[in-house]
């Protein structure tokens, strides 16, 4: 990143990476509506192609945050030799901001047409990281109700199987409370066929 071009692919690198990332969001997102109208449809069965969706999502997000912490590390190796002052945190939000100061610096370098370029890549670069903040403000309340509505799913099946399983245990046995043996079983039906 020492001229202009280096710069600009930089930037063009980091957008590309952005905009599939809003993607991806926009994929997981409706990936959590799906989730969540399986978990309020009681629909367990369904669950885990939904799940494994979600994987895959994971696995891109992961490349790709990857190539935006590395890209926000080439970045501060720049700002350092310049000796400019670094933004607090290792955020999209930080890294915009030392890009946009980077750039500030070193745009008088380079001719007119090469800074009108980088320009325009580095407002639409701009304007993606808005879109990418605002998907994971999007994502993050689907997420905790999802995880939320699940565990509420999951202690509802745990305590109908609870009831049915101790509901069939006393009425299968022969003998009352009292050991004096039953009449008859309220519940010989599920005895058989348990």
């Amino acid at each position: 990143m020492k001229n202009s071009f280096s710069f600009g692919s930089w930037l063009t690198t980091v957008q590309d990476a952005s905009r599939k990332l809003t993607l991806n969001l926009s994929d997981f997102l409706v990936v959590l509506e799906e989730e969540e109208s399986i978990i309020v449809e009681h629909s367990i069965a369904q669950y885990e192609p939904i799940v494994a969706r979600k994987e895959e999502i994971s696995r891109q997000f992961s490349d790709l945050y990857d190539i935006l912490f590395n890209a926000a590390s080439k970045l501060l190796e720049q700002c350092r030799e310049k000796g400019m002052e670094e933004a607090p945190g290792e955020t999209l939000s930080s890294m915009r901001a030392m890009a946009f100061k980077y750039w500030a610096m070193s745009s008088f370098e380079v001719k007119a047409f090469e800074r009108s370029v980088v320009d325009f890549t580095l407002s639409e670069y701009s304007k993606v990281t808005d879109q990418l903040l605002a998907l994971q403000i999007a994502v993050k309340p689907r997420i905790e109700r999802n995880v939320i509505l699940m565990s509420k799913l999951l202690e509802s099946h745990r305590e109908s199987y609870l009831f049915w399983r101790d509901l069939l245990s006393r009425e299968s046995s022969g003998y009352n409370s009292q050991g004096q043996k039953k009449k008859s079983h309220s519940l010989s039906y599920f005895v058989t066929k348990a």
